[in-house]
C-alpha cells in the first residue's frame, strides 16, 4: 500500500494530472472486476446450495417412503407368522 500511495503523491506533485487520472481509472476498473467476481462467485454458490437441497429433500422423502414400506412389510408379516402359527397349532391337536 504505502508503494501505492507514494507513486500516487508523486504523480500529483509532479502535476502528472493525466497520468493520475489513468491510475485512478485503473484501480476503479480493478475494483469493480473484483466486484462482479465477487457477485458471480455468490451467485453459483446460491445455486449449488438450491441443487443440493432439492436433493436432499428427493432422499428424505425416499427414505421416509421406504420406511413406511418397510413397516408395512414388517406388518404383513407379523400377521401371517400368527395365522402360521395358530395354524400349526391346529394341525398339532
Amino acid at each position: 500500500m504505502k508503494l501505492f500511495n507514494k507513486l500516487r503523491f508523486k504523480m500529483i506533485e509532479g502535476k502528472r494530472v493525466k497520468n493520475y487520472l489513468m491510475y485512478a481509472i485503473g484501480e476503479i476498473i480493478l475494483v469493480v472486476i473484483l466486484i462482479a467476481i465477487t457477485l458471480n462467485d455468490w451467485k453459483q454458490e446460491k445455486i449449488y446450495e438450491n441443487e443440493l437441497n432439492g436433493i436432499i429433500n428427493v432422499v428424505i422423502n425416499d427414505l421416509e417412503n421406504d420406511l413406511k414400506e418397510a413397516k408395512t412389510i414388517i406388518k404383513t408379516s407379523n400377521v401371517r407368522r400368527e395365522s402360521l402359527k395358530k395354524l400349526y397349532a391346529l394341525c398339532i391337536r
